[in-house]
């Protein structure tokens, strides 16, 4: 009898290793996969996409997103761009990124965890110091362009005088949109 005992707590011990390994296996797939909560965001986590594209017209809705391997941590809602062009402009400092819209509306992103912070209306406050690019509508291609130039002059960043909704992080833009297919680019 002591050899089944011996031989059931053997196969328990096993078992319970087996499944200690599975589920820590399990989470360090998420993790390396997903990020974890605090993962350190760079620029290229931060996009700017297009959203809720006008049936034949070139204007659109944007959204703010962060992304980590293709999961999405954060999103808000930008100012829509009238099909003049309303580029966003990206800076930072040690603990954020910072996102000016044509119109003056201001977002910080923090470098930990990803999220998205709308300030509100900023018009022509002095800009930050450390400047990263300006994203640009792409002919064909949902996802706004960052392309890296030289520090931008104010009106560069603030193009258009409209407060919109955005006067203060109260009322900032909350997002529920459909970000555009390749398909509705009616360009």
């Amino acid at each position: 009898m002591k050899i089944t005992v011996s031989f059931f707590n053997m196969r328990l011990i096993i078992w319970i290793t087996v499944f200690l390994i599975l589920f820590s296996g399990f989470f360090g797939l998420l993790h390396l996969f997903y990020g974890s909560p605090n993962a350190t965001i760079t620029k290229e986590n931060v996009k700017v996409v297009r959203a809720e594209m006008h049936p034949f017209l070139i204007d659109h809705k944007k959204l703010i997103v962060v992304e980590i391997n293709g999961r999405q941590i954060d999103e808000k809602m930008g100012y829509a761009d009238p099909g003049s062009g309303c580029d966003s402009h990206l800076f930072e400092d040690e603990e954020t990124f910072i996102l000016f819209e044509c119109n003056g509306t201001r977002y910080e992103i923090a470098k930990q965890g990803g999220q998205i912070e709308c300030i509100g209306w900023t018009w022509m406050e002095k800009l930050p110091e450390k400047y990263i690019g300006r994203y640009q509508r792409q002919r064909g291609h949902i996802e706004y362009l960052l392309v890296e130039q030289p520090y931008p002059k104010p009106g560069d960043v603030y193009r258009f005088k409209d407060p919109y909704e955005y006067r203060n992080k109260d009322v900032c833009p909350t997002s529920h949109l459909s970000i555009a297919t390749e398909k509705s680019l009616g360009e």
